[in-house]
């Protein structure tokens, strides 16, 4: 039931430990104390732990007295899909950056955009064209209103800015136009970033607040520190094989010490 645990599972992100952290929750071991949200930034070293639970379950997979022994200890499937939820959580696996979520964000872009980009242009065109037509006809020139919504909105948003480092007094009269119309600075700027998203833009696409997904992945590195702890403390007791422990990750790798040879004999000295 372990045979392909975590074998694709990637690490990434980065999360810090909290102060003399011990596991808690359920689990064979008696919990201490564990980190809280409060004081995760203290111990760097939980930025180890996505890697350390990773080499845990998968070597679970391969090390079948290893799994039977925690098995025996209380470890039931279920603990184990429970790592592997918060080891994608903790690795920032599934956070909403991946190739399926831009195209997501950029199919919306585009929708939003078909919808207000015609409207913003012609309130634009028709403010202008009472008061300024001089302007409405730089603004507008080539462009007609079978133009798809994204290269005509583009368009004319390239052009208004153009007219903010227009000496004329005429084009500074028709920027405070648009401001009185609701057609300012803030909306041409909103729209811009639309435009830029559904262009496909990858600074565009990834200007979204991170903050919710780094404090979610945060949250669940500290519950994935618990669960590692109970688990790999639950192997020292129960795992009797050094080799297996080894494998585990939760001890060192045993040294085998070489006694020097005589040059003669190639005997080991005494």
């Amino acid at each position: 039931m372990y045979a392909n645990v975590g074998s694709t599972a990637t690490v990434s992100g980065s999360v810090v430990e909290p102060r003399a952290a011990q596991p808690t929750g359920d689990g064979p071991v008696s919990p201490r104390k564990g980190p809280t949200m409060y004081d995760v930034s203290t111990v760097p070293a939980l930025n180890r732990i996505p890697d350390k639970a990773l080499r845990f379950i998968v070597a679970l997979g391969r090390l079948p007295q290893a799994r039977q022994a925690l098995e025996a200890a209380g470890m039931t499937p279920a603990h184990v899909r429970e790592g592997l939820s918060l080891l994608q959580a903790a690795s920032g696996a599934g956070d909403d950056d991946d190739a399926a979520a831009r195209e997501s964000r950029r199919s919306e872009a585009s929708r939003r955009l078909s919808v207000e980009g015609p409207l913003f242009v012609s309130r634009t065109e028709r403010a202008l064209r009472r008061q300024l037509p001089d302007i409405a006809n730089e603004v507008f020139a080539g462009l007609d209103a079978g133009s798809p919504a994204l290269r005509t909105v583009g368009a004319v948003l390239d052009r208004l800015e153009a007219l903010a480092a227009d000496p004329r007094p005429l084009a500074a009269v028709a920027l405070l136009l648009l401001e009185t119309r609701g057609l300012g600075t803030a909306l041409r700027r909103a729209l811009a970033s639309q435009v830029r998203c559904a262009e496909g833009d990858t600074a565009a696409l990834a200007d979204d607040d991170r903050e919710p997904q780094r404090a979610a992945r945060t949250e669940a590195a500290v519950a994935l520190y618990r669960w590692y702890q109970t688990w790999s403390m639950a192997a020292r007791i129960a795992v009797p094989d050094a080799a297996a422990l080894a494998a585990l990750g939760v001890v060192a790798p045993a040294r085998t010490e070489t006694r020097p040879q005589t040059a003669r004999t190639g005997l080991r000295a005494a």
